[in-house]
């Protein structure tokens, strides 16, 4: 085939000798295909189009955004704050995909509105990019979702396959070097310095610290559901000295994501 380049005329040729085998063929994009967000997946003439294109091109998966966004109607509270689910069209969703012949490559996205900590949204559909207000309770809706999933899920010969698998393997946490703590105005003396290592889920101290207004001096009462956040073993427990000058200051490895309670007691 030879096309001449707009406006300078020079003949650019491509060559094919279909004689000439380089190798295998890469057929990986006939593995999944994307498809924007779940509620407009809805609709019945996307369920035919993804029938035709599973027949036609051979599409295994399909992708999209928005599985958890407020027009999926899945995540609700009641006036006490307590989370309920639905999921007739999380159901009906995901039956489509699979009388099409296809199957669903889950994304978990985007944030409830009633478990957003903030408003900042993407797309013309609004999905919120904001962190939970609370991770228990988010923690609560991707449990749910996957056990719903389970229960209403393939012939247990084909579990194995990544239909509603979502992370294959836990990522190792990369280290990002020592970072400095350095706190003023402690009156001089003796204390007992405890760090902890916190994170998500079992040992969220951060969503505890939030419930409690994020107060900058807690007090004795505050500390207590403080240190019950954070009742596994320290990874630093000594005692230390501060001088006159009110000075505190080390040095903790950090790695990736990684947050720390400190405590300094006399």
């Amino acid at each position: 085939m030879a096309t001449t380049e707009e406006g300078n005329g020079i003949l650019r040729t491509i060559r094919a000798d279909c004689r000439s085998i380089k190798g295998p063929k890469d057929s990986a994009w006939r593995r999944c295909v994307g498809a924007c967000h779940a509620a407009l997946n809805l609709r019945e003439d996307w369920r035919r189009q993804i029938e035709f294109i599973h027949r036609e091109c051979g599409f295994e998966y399909v992708r999209f955004h928005g599985l958890l966004d407020d027009d999926m109607e899945i995540y609700h509270e009641d006036a006490e704050g307590t989370p309920f689910y639905r999921w007739e069209r999380l159901d009906a969703l995901y039956d489509s995909i699979r009388n099409a012949g296809m199957r669903p490559f889950v994304e978990l996205g985007f944030m409830p509105g009633a478990l957003a900590s903030g408003d900042k949204t993407i797309f013309f559909y609004k999905g919120n990019v904001t962190p939970p207000r609370s991770i228990d309770k988010w923690g609560g809706l991707i449990e749910a979702l996957v056990r719903h999933c389970e229960e209403r899920s393939l012939p247990q010969d084909q579990l194995t396959e990544p239909d509603q698998v979502f992370f294959r393997e836990d990522l190792v946490a990369k280290e990002r070097g020592p970072v400095r703590v350095d706190i003023a105005g402690v009156p001089a003396g003796r204390y007992r310095l405890t760090i902890h290592r916190v994170g998500y889920a079992a040992n969220d101290l951060f969503d505890a610290y939030r419930r409690l207004g994020m107060p900058g001096t807690p007090d004795a009462d505050q500390r207590r559901v403080l240190e019950q956040a954070t009742a596994d073993e320290p990874v630093v427990q000594r005692d230390v000295t501060v001088g006159s000058d009110g000075g505190f200051r080390t040095e903790i490895a950090l790695r990736e994501n990684d947050v720390f309670f400190i405590e300094l007691r006399r």
